[in-house]
């Protein structure tokens, strides 16, 4: 039990690590140099489409290390380490916890530059504040547990959904014949939402919006096919909510969706929905609530998620904005799975087969990111006049792939790998205030670098 416990700490750890070392991207993206931006203007806080609670953990880690691509690598690697950490310290499901970050909702974020892994952190320890029922009228507790629900809130703006999936939890056992209801949870409603009421004020007052949805842009749902094609794109991401492997997005519902891959994927999820249905209905009862109002929070964060997809200017539901929903639905399924003594080693080889496929799947194409990062460094080093990047030149290359044992070659075509992609996200990770031209404007040059002209890395070298 000691040796797959210490073989699967090693594997996240190098899972996390790889993730970004060898990605052509080094797991940034436009998200990421918001956030950065976000982060050079504190304490001033000019905006509110992303909270400042990422930006300024970010911050605050460029204590450690003041490169700004490294400072947010240090502060993922800092949130594994509290999660697994805490849970071995407090006992706290230790192996369903490491079950968990082998899934897409850990490993498969860990190596990115966002605000999920911080996100999901802070959530696990509400878990854990959760599951100590019989504190839950202790004045402590319900201070401790309040100030989580608000740090869950500062990082992502869907923290919302959290504190009303607890609301909707108090809410069932209170009209339920079947559970005596935990009072105490009361206390904790009216703390945080009084906390939360003071915050979204304050939002409102400083930004004349409570999440900045004056900000972002508006989806495709005026007429009448592109409200059923918005459905059907983000119904198939919520199905896969339960596929601890991959959520695959469809962009076009009319071709796309109706493949035979893609169907055979949607049968995939509807698998993995069916075996969560039979284990929750065949589960003991005597679990206690813990168990059944993270799983109440992860119903309405997805239906909350889902619903807010048609005002808001969100991407199709993916890995990304689901992982919420993931945690609340997986961990308590993990940890019934895994109190059964002959399904430990399965589930273990389960859990490690998880966490080689979404590192493959993230890597795709190896490339050895901090020798772009060198490059990128070495050339505004030299031009350290520049404020603008001009995409002069920009294609997308095809990379052939063999199927094993079948050797059926295919050809995919990388967006992410594109020299103007790789370059716009190196250059700004260590310059975020630096702008990306579409056109080359008038007046004098050397303020403006070529994409043509800088080879931070070019995917026929490979």
């Amino acid at each position: 039990m000691k040796f797959r416990n210490f073989i699967t700490l090693c594997l996240l750890l190098a899972g996390s690590l790889s993730g970004f070392l060898f990605r052509a991207d080094g797991g940034i993206n436009l998200d990421t140099i918001g956030y950065l931006r976000q982060a050079l203007d504190l304490p001033s806080i000019q905006t509110n489409i992303f909270p400042a609670g990422y930006p300024l953990a970010i911050r605050i880690f460029t204590y450690l290390s003041p490169d700004y691509f490294w400072a947010t690598k240090l502060l993922n690697l800092a949130c594994l380490g509290a999660i697994l950490g805490f849970s071995f310290w407090k006992n706290f499901y230790p192996v369903p916890t490491m079950l968990l970050l082998c899934t897409k909702a850990g490993v498969g974020l860990w190596g990115f530059s966002f605000s999920e892994p911080l996100f999901l952190t802070v959530l696990f320890f509400v878990f854990y504040q959760l599951s100590q029922e019989h504190l839950y009228k202790n004045a402590r507790w319900v201070l401790t547990t309040s100030i989580l629900l608000i740090l869950l809130l500062v990082v992502r703006h869907t923290g919302i959904f959290i504190w009303m999936g607890i609301l909707v939890a108090y809410a069932w056992e209170r009209v339920s014949v079947k559970n005596k209801y935990q009072p105490g949870l009361s206390h904790l409603i009216l703390t945080s939402g009084m906390l939360l009421a003071i915050y979204l004020a304050w939002n409102y007052l400083s930004f004349h919006s409570f999440f900045g949805e004056d900000l972002r842009g508006n989806p495709e749902v005026s007429t009448g096919d592109g409200w059923i094609r918005h459905c059907i794109l983000n119904a198939k991401g919520a199905i896969s909510t339960w596929n601890p492997f991959f959520t695959l997005v469809l962009q076009n519902h009319d071709s796309g969706l109706f493949s035979a891959p893609a169907l055979v994927l949607i049968v995939i999820d509807f698998f993995f929905l069916t075996g969560y249905l039979w284990i929750l209905k065949t589960e003991p009862k005597e679990r206690g609530h813990f168990f059944a109002n993270i799983r109440i929070m992860g119903w309405v964060f997805l239906l909350l998620l889902f619903a807010s997809s048609f005002s808001a200017g969100i991407e199709i539901l993916n890995s990304r904005l689901l992982a919420p929903a993931v945690f609340c639905f997986l961990f308590p399924t993990l940890v019934a799975l895994y109190s059964h003594k002959k399904l430990q080693k399965p589930m273990w080889l389960m859990g490690i087969f998880c966490l080689i496929f979404n590192v493959i799947y993230n890597i795709k194409v190896p490339v050895w990111y901090p020798a772009i990062h060198r490059n990128a460094e070495t050339i505004l080093t030299q031009n350290p006049q520049v404020c603008c990047l001009w995409l002069d030149s920009d294609s997308v290359p095809e990379v052939h792939y063999h199927i094993p044992l079948i050797h059926k070659p295919f050809i995919y075509r990388h967006p992410a790998l594109s020299n103007g992609y790789i370059a716009r996200h190196a250059l700004q990770v260590i310059k975020p205030g630096l702008q990306i031209l579409d056109s080359l404007p008038e007046g004098p040059q050397n303020k403006v670098l070529r994409n043509s002209e800088l080879h931070i890395w070019n995917i026929e070298e490979k």
